[in-house]
């Protein structure tokens, strides 16, 4: 991880110094910082491949701490230089800054001497170590265009769709009117979806209603999820209903027509017995189908049911799955003829130590299908055996056996797909996530490198190469945008759960992000595996409605300088006394670059709140390095200290009506010249509305413009805004 961040810095350094006028003057000093950031870089591929050392762990702390030094140099600078015209202010912020500068130089050759002296050898020394892996990250060698949706895998499990697909259109008395599919990593989910989706069954059920259980439930919300999945045109109402009657309801709805309800991934039979008593009707038309990997859970469920599990795939459908991921006929890049026995040899050797698990052998496949030559693949070949002899994963159990897996598509994958994959652990389970804004906070946290544009594209579309690279290794789970003229390809994106808990584990031991109130339960042991943590994490997260424990943080917390971005997820909105005083604390974090808070209310108590929502427009004003800032669905006004924030790139406004008020300024944008990504809110009042329209001049860099509205939007700025690929009324 410390080779992805030092590319990340020299990444951004590099665009900084091109793209920023101001920083002309100080361009060959910055051009020197990153030939000696690059010199890092080399070292760091040797240096991550021995962790076990606790001193390296240590050392490669030091370098990220480092690079991140070196850029808030750069980035200092930067600020100053647009918030303060004037040749004696610029003379000051120059010889501050090269001070700084000498200072970063001088702890970059001390950490190149303990380098030395732990005998860790530079890419340049040791030709034979640059591979996919661990190279010079340059271009991203992209296999997947992502123009077309990949052709759908299912291999050794149609007996199994056509027997319960049957078992569940059965009326006779002694039908099963629960049934169980059993496993994680045979693809019980993939099964669970085919009979769904099945022909038999949209012809034989009036409703249909899918709802992911997982390990954080809540009650409510799953019984509100299967109502609206069985009568949708009552959706609005059903959102009002108390829990009582959300049970009453669903039991008459079983009643009067045949209904199928799946109910996927059930962790425990706690979760089964909170919501029981809504398919407890006697003489129901419907029938129950829930997914587990855990059999007390089938049981306790319904000791008559029936449970189902699938068995492993055989040797030559194993093979036949690993094939069809890893060796596609169409393409054109792959030229095996020559190598296919060899290559057939090994792959059947490979999925044998699969121990017949779907899970594990796509990924396996993910793998393969980005080494097409014999020789890359003899090379995967003998690190799995070498895993064997060392008694690593295969032979104990088939969840250490696909964990085995899952590490090692994570460890093989380019420097620049590593971070893009753990920052996805920061979302709920079973959570999918809108790419657009993904893609818009992995650019902000500078995790997408503009080395990896080819000509004519944006970062957005640099970002969604890197999705796709992540979906063709099976790492990741989307859905496909319907309109053509949507700015991204992909929809959304999910971790099946069991990627979701290698994200979070790696994500965990590199110290990638610090999480508050996140669920730890975790279906592997992965105590084997743990390693010390000793870096400073940058990223904050909170999550799951305990706003309460925010407050505390914030005001408990002695330093906030290191932190560069804070998400909030899931956020409580209904809870006065739950709500966030955010006015007091944000001004401790000077240094952010992303902030999303989304959803989040204000306490009125607060010495900056107003009744009718809160302004700390002045707070978030003082945070001028903030790239990505999110308001969306907050009572948090903002208006008109946004325009102090001279780096922003991505800026949603879509904030509730009744607590907007549009700037007094005209031009409270202008200055936002880095600005790509701007969201507007999709309805205003006329009463909301000044005389002096919003402007737009100045955002030549803009590709993203939602809920323009002409009543106090100006219409003549239109056509100036030449970088424009998403705009919307």
């Amino acid at each position: 991880m410390a080779e992805a961040i030092v590319s990340n810095v020299v990444g951004r350094l590099t665009d900084l110094s091109e793209e920023a006028q101001v920083l002309h003057g100080v361009q060959d000093e910055i051009q020197e910082l990153v030939t000696q950031l690059k010199r890092m870089r080399t070292f760091l591929p040797d240096a991550d491949s021995r962790l076990h050392d606790q001193n390296i762990r240590i050392l490669l702390a030091d370098a990220r701490e480092l690079a991140y030094d070196a850029e808030h140099v750069v980035e200092t600078y930067l600020v100053q230089a647009l918030s303060s015209p004037g040749k004696i202010m610029q003379w000051m912020n120059t010889r501050t800054f090269s001070r700084k500068l000498k200072d970063v130089k001088r702890k970059m050759s001390l950490l190149f001497n303990r380098f030395r002296d732990c005998n860790i050898k530079s890419t340049l020394e040791s030709p034979e170590s640059s591979n996919s892996s661990h190279g010079q990250p340059g271009m991203l060698k992209r296999f997947h265009t992502f123009t077309t949706v990949e052709p759908e895998i299912f291999v050794g499990f149609q007996a199994d769709v056509d027997q319960l697909v049957g078992y569940l259109v059965d009326e006779s008395d002694d039908s099963y009117p629960l049934i169980s599919i059993l496993m994680g990593g045979l693809g019980k989910t993939t099964l669970a979806e085919k009979i769904y989706n099945h022909s038999t069954i949209k012809t034989h059920f009036a409703g249909l209603a899918w709802v992911s259980i997982s390990q954080k439930w809540q009650r409510r919300q799953i019984l509100q999820r299967i109502l609206i999945g069985l009568v949708y045109e009552m959706k609005e109402e059903i959102f009002t209903w108390d829990e009582g009657k959300l049970v009453e309801n669903l039991l008459q709805i079983q009643q009067k027509k045949k209904c199928l309800i799946v109910l996927d991934d059930i962790w425990s039979n706690d979760a089964w017995d909170s919501i029981k008593a809504a398919f407890t009707a006697e003489k129901s038309l419907s029938k129950l189908m829930l997914t587990t990997r855990n059999v007390d859970v089938a049981r306790h469920a319904n000791p008559k049911g029936f449970i189902h599990q699938p068995e492993c795939l055989s040797p030559d459908q194993s093979w036949e799955l690993l094939q069809l991921k890893a060796l596609p006929t169409r393409g054109g890049y792959l030229d095996i003829a020559r190598d296919y026995k060899k290559m057939e040899k090994m792959g059947r050797e490979m999925v044998r130590n699969c121990g017949g698990l779907p899970l594990a052998i796509m990924i396996l496949g993910g793998i393969l299908v980005t080494k097409p030559t014999f020789d890359e693949w003899k090379k995967v070949y003998d690190d799995s055996i070498s895993s064997l002899k060392e008694g690593k994963g295969f032979g104990k159990n088939q969840q250490e056996q696909l964990f085995d897996n899952l590490i090692r598509s994570y460890n093989v994958l380019p420097p620049q797909l590593k971070p893009c994959f753990l920052y996805l652990s920061k979302f709920m389970e079973d959570e999918w996530i809108d790419a657009e804004s993904l893609y818009q906070l992995w650019i902000a946290e500078g995790i997408v490198l503009s080395s990896d544009k080819r000509k004519g594209e944006t970062m957005m579309q640099v970002a969604e190469s890197y999705m796709g690279e992540l979906v063709h290794r099976s790492m990741v789970q989307v859905r496909f945008n319907d309109l053509g003229s949507s700015l991204t390809k992909f929809k959304s994106c999910s971790l099946h759960d069991l990627m979701r808990d290698l994200s979070l584990f790696q994500a965990k031991g590199e110290d990638f992000f610090e999480a508050i109130d996140i669920g730890e339960g975790n279906d592997l042991n992965l105590n084997h595996y743990d390693v010390s943590r000793v870096a400073k994490t940058r990223q904050l997260v909170f999550y799951d409605k305990r706003v309460v424990e925010a407050n505390s943080y914030f005001t408990g917390k002695p330093n906030h300088q290191q932190y560069r971005s804070i998400l909030f997820r899931n956020v409580d909105r209904e809870d006065e006394s739950q709500q966030l005083r955010l006015g007091l604390y944000l001004a401790n974090f000077k240094l952010l670059r992303v902030l999303s808070l989304e959803n989040v209310t204000h306490s009125r108590r607060s010495v900056l709140g107003t009744f009718s929502g809160t302004n700390i427009g002045r707070v978030l004003g003082s945070l001028v390095y903030l790239r990505y800032l999110s308001l969306r669905g907050s009572n948090l006004k903002t208006f008109p200290w946004i325009h102090n924030l001279v780096l922003l790139q991505t800026l949603n406004l879509n904030v509730p009506d009744d607590i907007f008020k549009s700037p007094a300024s005209s031009n409270v944008l202008g200055k936002l010249a880095f600005l790509r990504h701007l969201y507007l809110l999709p309805w205003v009042s006329l009463k909301s509305v000044k005389k002096t329209k919003l402007r737009f001049n100045g955002l030549s860099k803009l590709e993203t413009l939602e809920n323009f509205n002409t009543e106090w939007c100006e219409v003549k700025d239109l056509p100036k805004l030449s970088g424009l690929r998403k705009f919307q009324y």
